[in-house]
C-alpha cells in the first residue's frame, strides 16, 4: 500500500503538471547547454528518467493502464465463473434434495448444505461442501445432462483459479501504481533541484535568466484551482458583509416626510 503523498502524485492533474515541468526543464537545459550543464544528471539520464514514466510502450504510465485493464478483465472472468458455479450448485443440490428425500441419512446431510451465493467466498465454500456431500451420497448422481460430479469439481477448480488470477492482477496493478508514483516523485525532485541550481547560476537580471521564466515551478492545477475558489469565496463574503453594513440613503422626499410637523 502506497502512502497518501504518492497517491496524490497519481492524480491526473498532478501527473500532468510533473511531466509538463520536466519537459520544459529538459528543453531549457538544452538551450542553456552552451553556458551551463547541470553536474548532477546528464540530459540523456534525465530523458531516460522521463521515459521510465511516460514512454509510450514501456513507461509506468502505460503499464499502469495495462494492469488496470488486466484487472478489469480478470474481475469479469471471475464474476462469470462464480455465477456459473453458483447456478450449478443450485441446480445439483436442488435436484438431489428431491431425488434423495426419502433417504433419512441423506436428508440429515442436506440440512448442512446451502446455495445462497451472497458473496464470492460463500459461493466457493457452498460449492465445496456440496461437492464433498455429492461424493458421500452418490458419486454417480447426474442431476442434469452434462453435470457430473467430475464436471462440477472441474468448474469449482476453474473458479478458484479465476479468483487467484483476479487477486494477482490486483497485486500487479498496485505494484505498477507504486512504481509510477515513485518514478513521478523522483522526476519531480530532479526538476526542483535542477531549477533551484539553474536559478543560482542565472539569477534575475542575467542575460539567460529569461529562459527560466517559461519553466513551470511548483504549480499544481488541482491546488491552484482550489486556492482560486477559496479567494473568490472570501471576496464574495467580504462584499456581502460590506453591503449589509452600508447605510441606507433615503431620497429627499422620504427625508422630508419623516420630519415631525413644526420643525
Amino acid at each position: 500500500m502506497i502512502s497518501s503523498i504518492l497517491e496524490r502524485l497519481l492524480q491526473p492533474a498532478d501527473t500532468a503538471a510533473i511531466l509538463n515541468r520536466t519537459r520544459y526543464s529538459i528543453a531549457t537545459q538544452h538551450l542553456l547547454a552552451g553556458d551551463w550543464i547541470w553536474a548532477e544528471l546528464s540530459l540523456a539520464d534525465w530523458e531516460a528518467q522521463l521515459d521510465e514514466v511516460d514512454h509510450g510502450a514501456t513507461g509506468w504510465s502505460v503499464r499502469l493502464v495495462e494492469s488496470e485493464q488486466d484487472m478489469i478483465r480478470a474481475a469479469a472472468e471471475l464474476t462469470l465463473q462464480l455465477a456459473e458455479l453458483h447456478d450449478a450448485t443450485v441446480t445439483a443440490l436442488g435436484v438431489a434434495r428431491i431425488r434423495y428425500r426419502r433417504q433419512e441419512e441423506s436428508a440429515l446431510l442436506f440440512q448442512e448444505l446451502s446455495a445462497l451465493g451472497r458473496y464470492p467466498e460463500e459461493t466457493l465454500a457452498e460449492a465445496e461442501r456440496w461437492e464433498l456431500a455429492w461424493e458421500e451420497i452418490d458419486p454417480a448422481f447426474v442431476p442434469v445432462a452434462g453435470l457430473t460430479l467430475a464436471a462440477f469439481a472441474a468448474r469449482r477448480v476453474a473458479t478458484l483459479a479465476a479468483q487467484r488470477a483476479a487477486r494477482r492482477t490486483r497485486l500487479r496493478r498496485a505494484q505498477a501504481a507504486a512504481r509510477l508514483a515513485l518514478a513521478l516523485r523522483a522526476l519531480n525532485d530532479t526538476a526542483q533541484a535542477w531549477y533551484a541550481e539553474a536559478r543560482s547560476v542565472f539569477p534575475p537580471g542575467h542575460a539567460r535568466a529569461e529562459l527560466l521564466e517559461a519553466v513551470p515551478t511548483t504549480y499544481v492545477p488541482r491546488y491552484a484551482e482550489a486556492a482560486k475558489l477559496r479567494r473568490q469565496a472570501k471576496r464574495a463574503t467580504a462584499t456581502a458583509t460590506a453591503t449589509a453594513q452600508r447605510p441606507v440613503l433615503r431620497a429627499p422626499a422620504e427625508i422630508r416626510a419623516s420630519i415631525p410637523p413644526g420643525l
